[in-house]
């Protein structure tokens, strides 16, 4: 009976209970710790260490030591408060320069979602207050993308002059229609709407503030 069921093992592929006789004491002792050795920083379980090993938890429990076997509940509530008064950038979302909770937890050994809850448990600020508004998205994106943008626009320019100059020419001419504020005419003392075309005239040919070209002409005549 015992043949035929190691036998069926070997053909199942699966490991044989350490009940069987078939791997020593000293051999799942070996695996254990070679196991530690090569997960220990990650704090794995009792039941992780035996569903890896291939053993039940009744030997991982025998062959540690009782330090480790039976380890002391973490208090992650208190690590992540002392991390986040030794780590003011903790409070930060990343896109501000800060940590996101799944660095947080790396840098705990635990998961993002225990983080997100313990953050509300101890009423620490409120890090959706802190993401970015649409104008900075958008911002942003414009930053990550806009020399392949500039690329494309000066290929598609190059690739149609005469569209890119009458374009270039209307927007011209909507900056000079733009209305920046009200001046008064320096000969008839009405005030009218002072556009970009106004000021480009008035600091580049030292024209007088006038409002129409009657005003313009005495204003002329009186130099």
């Amino acid at each position: 009976m015992k043949g035929s069921s190691s036998r069926r093992h070997r053909e199942s592929g699966s490991a044989l209970p350490e009940s069987s006789g078939r791997v020593s004491s000293l051999r799942v002792r070996e695996r254990v710790l070679r196991y530690l050795s090569a997960h220990g920083r990650e704090q794995p379980t009792v039941r992780e260490i035996a569903e890896a090993v291939g053993c039940a938890r009744t030997y991982v429990y025998l062959f540690l030591s009782g330090e480790y076997a039976r380890p002391a509940r973490r208090d992650i509530r208190g690590e992540l408060k002392r991390f986040v008064e030794s780590h003011p950038e903790a409070l930060l979302t990343k896109a501000r320069g800060g940590l996101s909770f799944k660095d947080i937890a790396a840098r705990l050994r635990t998961t993002s979602p225990t983080i997100s809850r313990l953050w509300s448990q101890l009423n620490l600020p409120d890090r959706t207050q802190l993401k970015l508004s649409d104008a900075e998205r958008s911002h942003r994106s414009y930053e990550r993308r806009k020399d392949l943008h500039k690329a494309s626009v000066l290929a598609w320019k190059s690739a149609n002059p005469e569209q890119a100059r009458a374009i270039q020419r209307a927007a011209q001419a909507r900056w000079q229609r733009m209305v920046i504020g009200r001046e008064r005419c320096s000969v008839c003392g009405s005030t009218f709407p002072w556009t970009n075309g106004h000021e480009r005239r008035r600091r580049r040919l030292r024209r007088p503030t006038v409002c129409s070209l009657h005003c313009a002409m005495i204003a002329w005549h009186r130099k």
